[in-house]
């Protein structure tokens, strides 16, 4: 009946212990001191379970097995309390000296404490002594972790560590108390119940007090430990009622009204589907009944406080709810102290020196209670600061400040482990606001730098295009804009000939299209190039085609670069023209001065001939030709000299309405039966021009107009007096001038009449350029001619 009660006791023992490796194995994980403590109380539960198993079996206690088996667990129990003391709580590892020294000594403890007789009182000193090295290390490392565990200015550690170490202490010293009132074995059943009732209390003491003592150390409050204890007690108890109370009656009645199988696989199938149920149940309420027996932090804060903080965008509103949280978890009052360089709102700054020792020590937090493992000046620092934990607020290497929670806060596991999530939580926030920030400011900067480059290119006097492989526009400067009429964000993404200048599409730009094609390096130049604008004007290009690359080099389309060389082409075209005709003026007049004096001597003597009275009929109509053809090359000669004269006009103020007037009365003279119209349009037609100048040139647009009008259509002179140009314009109901003729009109000694010298337009040209004005033609085959004057109010005044 005794053993039985052992047997039992030591199955309750078993199940605590491996209840509470769960707890351990659950919250802990894998530290150094808990991978000790795990092993620890594997070995002894094992030595527990052979135990039970052997007695069970009706081995003696004064069996040979039995002995070596308790000396084994002994040993090996030794060692592993050595290890934990001197890994908890730094959660270091031990060095392999101390692991190969140790493992050494104690195997021959061993091989000597199972060689020398078991009944003899040397035995059982020999085995006290040969314990002894372990006694004194495992005291040693526990005085080394009180003093590094005593805070500066205090005398002792915190409660925690003194438990840890009474823990491990405590039991020790009971277990050389009984391995030296142990008696000489015995081939008795209450021998038996001694040894197992020894085994079962040296595991409570040493495995329950120290796995005890780690939780506290850990989970900073017990009491949950203990009400789940309790629950498990009672669960213990009411399967062993089951087993000595309701098993027998159960099976009886079910074999009765069934088969004794049956009532066999029910009562087999009852133990292991109610611990089911009810270890399911535990799991839920065990929890909340503890945190009811616990100071147990509220509940949900931290997900209140991650939900509200998910729309927020602003630093100081965060921090603030952060701390608010904080304090409702711990009860306890709440700062924050930023880092170096990171102010947020009105909170002060951190310590330099408590930056850097949170930098060196990379925990998650700094707790009083967790002073072995706390560097004696962060202690300091919570002693400064009169602060129960300092949460480090950092995020990928940088550290963005520190919480300080005050003295008194609430210390629970739970507590603590939400106040770290709220402080990783704001550090992740104060990271994205910095991102945000760095991406806000690289944003800006790429804005800048784009529209430096836009204003750059924009202000470039050529037009720049980029276009990628299938010609669809990339970029398109101002200059272009105001050359084709096209906005930029209407030529981007449209095709560049197909959609936006279909009239580019030539034959010359489809020789560059093939040249880029066929070589993508090559930079192709075509200059004055004509090209026509969607508005119908022509106009000359310099066009350059070069490749466009991206920033690993590759072609992924091309840049056009266009210059409107219109006005140089065709300034380089008058400068040319002007250098021809000064030399054609040079030519033309030594020409007429060598021309004009044998005339002028035949002029006379043809005069001369015809005052002859004895001429006939005949003979005078002959010199009258002469003479009229004389006259022609004089007229021809004087508009040659006209021709090459380069003077400048002599201004006077006319009234040009005055002098159409006048110049259509002397054309009817000249042209007898010529029908002439004037109109006028404006008022001021008062302008400085040179008379003589004007005057010619309206002579020679009226006479080259009275040749080719028919007589029943008038010739007309149309005045209009703009407020930005005066002009005069000739028109005629003639033929009409091809198209291809229009600017060949007005080259020198050309002429489309049989008796032209081709210097009438030329002279008129001359004349209206020397006033700042222009000369324009518009005519169409059979529409008649237009002749145009137009000189600008600027140069008039």
């Amino acid at each position: 009946m005794a053993l039985g009660t052992a047997i039992t006791v030591a199955l309750f023992a078993a199940a605590l212990i491996e209840l509470l490796l769960r707890r351990v194995g659950r919250d802990l994980g894998e530290r150094s001191d808990t991978r000790h403590f795990r092993r620890l109380a594997h070995v002894t539960n094992g030595c527990l379970a052979a135990f039970v198993l052997l007695f069970l079996g009706g081995v003696a206690a004064d069996h040979q097995l039995i002995h070596t088996l308790g000396t084994l667990s002994a040993f090996t129990s030794v060692t592993l309390l050595v290890f934990f003391a001197q890994s908890f709580p730094r959660n270091q590892p031990a060095p392999r000296p101390l692991v190969y020294g140790l493992l050494a000594m104690n195997l021959a403890a061993v091989l000597v404490s199972l060689s020398v007789p078991r009944e003899s009182p040397s035995g059982r000193l020999l085995m006290n002594l040969l314990m002894t090295p372990s006694f004194v290390s495992t005291v040693y490392y526990l005085q080394r972790n009180w003093r590094a565990a005593v805070p500066e200015g205090q005398r002792r550690p915190s409660n925690a560590v003194l438990f840890v170490q009474a823990s491990v202490v405590v039991p020790w010293l009971a277990s050389g108390v009984i391995f030296g009132t142990m008696g000489p074995p015995a081939h008795t059943e209450a021998h038996a119940t001694s040894v197992l009732l020894r085994a079962t209390l040296m595991t409570l003491l040493v495995v329950g007090g120290t796995g005890a003592a780690v939780l506290r150390y850990h989970l900073y409050e017990s009491r949950e430990l203990l009400v789940e204890i309790a629950l498990a007690l009672g669960l213990s108890a009411l399967f062993a009622g089951y087993v000595g109370v309701a098993a027998m009656p159960l099976y009886r009645f079910l074999a009765e009204r069934s088969s004794p199988a049956l009532a066999a696989v029910v009562l087999a199938g009852v133990p292991p589907v109610a611990a089911t149920w009810v270890n399911a149940w535990l799991e839920q309420r065990s929890p909340r009944w503890a945190r009811r027996l616990t100071r147990e932090a509220p509940r949900g804060v931290l997900e209140r406080a991650v939900q509200r903080l998910s729309p927020v965008v602003e630093p100081a509103e965060v921090l603030s709810t952060i701390e608010a949280a904080v304090a409702e978890i711990t009860d306890a009052p709440v700062r924050f102290l930023h880092g170096e360089g990171r102010p947020l709102g009105a909170t002060a700054a951190a310590d330099a020196a408590l930056l850097a020792l949170c930098d060196a020590h990379p925990r998650a937090h700094f707790a009083r209670a967790h002073a072995p493992e706390v560097p004696v000046a962060m202690l300091g620092w919570l002693e400064r600061l009169d602060a129960a934990m300092l949460v480090p607020v950092r995020r990928s290497g940088a550290l963005y400040g520190v919480l300080v929670i005050a003295r008194g806060a609430r210390m629970t596991r739970s507590a603590v482990e939400q106040s770290v999530a709220l402080g990783d939580h704001l550090a992740l926030k104060l990271e994205n606001f910095a991102l945000y920030a760095a991406a806000a400011g690289a944003t800006r900067d790429l804005e800048d730098y784009e529209a430096l480059l836009e204003d750059l290119i924009n202000s470039l006097p050529v037009g720049v295009t980029a276009i990628d492989r299938d010609f669809r526009v990339r970029w398109w400067n101002d200059k272009l804009s105001r050359e084709t009429g096209i906005s930029p964000r209407e030529a981007r993404g449209r095709h560049y000939f197909d959609e936006l200048l279909p009239s580019l599409k030539t034959p010359e730009t489809a020789e560059i299209v093939a040249a880029i094609a066929h070589d993508a390096t090559q930079v192709v130049h075509r200059p004055a190039l004509s090209l026509t604008l969607p508005d119908g004007a022509t106009r000359v290009f310099d066009v350059t085609v070069a490749p466009f690359n991206d920033r690993l080099g590759h072609p992924t389309g091309v840049t056009v670069i266009t210059q409107d060389v219109t006005d140089a082409v065709a300034l380089a075209r008058e400068l040319e023209e002007a250098r021809r005709l000064a030399a054609l003026g040079a030519f033309a007049t030594a020409l007429a001065h060598d021309i004009r004096t044998p005339l002028t001597s035949v002029a006379m003597n043809v005069q001369m001939l015809r005052a002859r009275n004895d001429l006939d009929a005949p003979e005078r109509e002959h010199l009258d030709l002469a003479a009229e053809a004389i006259k022609r090359l004089e007229r021809n000669l004087k508009a040659l000299l006209d021709f090459a004269r380069t003077s400048a006009p002599r201004r006077s103020s006319i009234d040009l309405r005055e002098l159409a007037d006048e110049a259509l009365a002397a054309a009817r003279s000249r042209h007898p039966g010529l029908r002439t119209a004037l109109t006028t349009h404006g008022e001021d037609f008062t302008a400085q021009v040179d008379e003589t100048l004007i005057r010619q040139c309206l002579d020679h647009l009226l006479d080259n107009a009275a040749a080719v009008s028919p007589a029943a259509l008038p010739v007309t002179l149309a005045v209009d007096a703009r407020p930005e140009a005066l002009s005069i314009t000739v028109d005629d109901h003639g033929p009409g001038i091809e198209p291809a003729l229009h600017e060949r009109v007005f080259e020198p000694f050309y002429s489309t009449r049989p008796d032209g010298s081709g210097l009438g337009l030329a002279v008129s040209l001359k004349h209206i350029k020397a006033h700042g004005g222009t000369l324009t033609l518009r005519s169409a085959p059979g529409a008649g001619a237009s002749f145009t004057v137009s000189i600008p109010r600027d140069v008039l005044r």
